[in-house]
């Protein structure tokens, strides 16, 4: 065998410099989409109750792939899945055109400036209505601004009201805007629902910046109590809310 393997180093070489040419961002986003089919896995299974709200959706990617796992993993096989899984919706939150922006001082980070990851509205709901015309709803502005006034509203949007969450992704990558996404949730998150960070080590871990402060502030401010589900690519991580208040 080892015989064999020594014969096979020109071949691993080769493999090694072509995995090693894939951009981060996309080996960073095939760990998410890995990553959604165990994450909709256990919520279908465990029936829970609730949409998967995105704060951050750019191109529209990661909503897609959450869809489609929340879709692949409920299906009833009478082996595994027995019940079918309670009827969710997808809804995404962001500024598309207009970019980043930075709110807060404190968010700055010299990778990131105002007016960088812009996107297309229409394009994007192109995009995911070629998937499903009746499960995606998409919330333009910064969520500074839109969250207040969904607030104001009852927590309806569109005519339809979030009334809990089964799963949230937070992909803002800034402490101010994911602090604010986390407290519109609070009262909407039960035991089993699962909360995705998507940059969470970033800021080399400042407890005062980023991601990571705002999930750490959240969790003394709400009391709420949250298991370790694992990472995935380069800075996601995942928690299992296990106790609400």
């Amino acid at each position: 065998m080892l015989t064999l393997l020594s014969k096979l180093h020109f071949l691993i070489n080769i493999i090694i410099r072509i995995y090693n040419l894939l951009p981060i961002p996309v080996y960073h986003n095939l760990e998410r989409i890995k990553a959604y089919r165990r994450i909709f896995f256990l919520i279908n299974f465990e029936a829970v109750k609730g949409d998967y709200l995105e704060f951050g959706v750019f191109e529209g990617t990661s909503l897609i792939s959450a869809y489609y796992a929340n879709k692949s993993t409920g299906k009833v096989d009478k082996l595994v899945m027995l019940n079918k899984p309670n009827k969710r919706r997808f809804i995404g939150f962001d500024s598309f055109e207009e970019g980043f922006k930075y709110f807060k001082e404190e968010d700055k980070h010299d990778n990131w400036i105002e007016g960088h990851l812009s996107s297309n509205l229409k394009l994007v709901k192109k995009r995911v209505s070629r998937v499903s015309r009746d499960d995606f709803i998409l919330v333009k502005g910064f969520i500074e601004n839109t969250l207040e006034d969904i607030k104001k509203n009852n927590d309806t949007i569109e005519g339809y009201k979030i009334e809990k969450v089964a799963v949230m992704l937070i992909d803002m990558d800034l402490k101010s805007p994911a602090e604010k996404a986390l407290r519109f949730c609070h009262d909407k998150l039960q035991n089993g629902s699962i909360i995705i960070i998507d940059n969470y080590f970033n800021f080399n871990c400042d407890p005062n910046k980023g991601e990571f402060a705002a999930i750490s502030n959240f969790i003394d401010y709400s009391k709420i109590k949250l298991i370790d589900f694992g990472n995935y690519g380069v800075t996601g991580k995942i928690f299992i809310v296990s106790k609400t208040t």
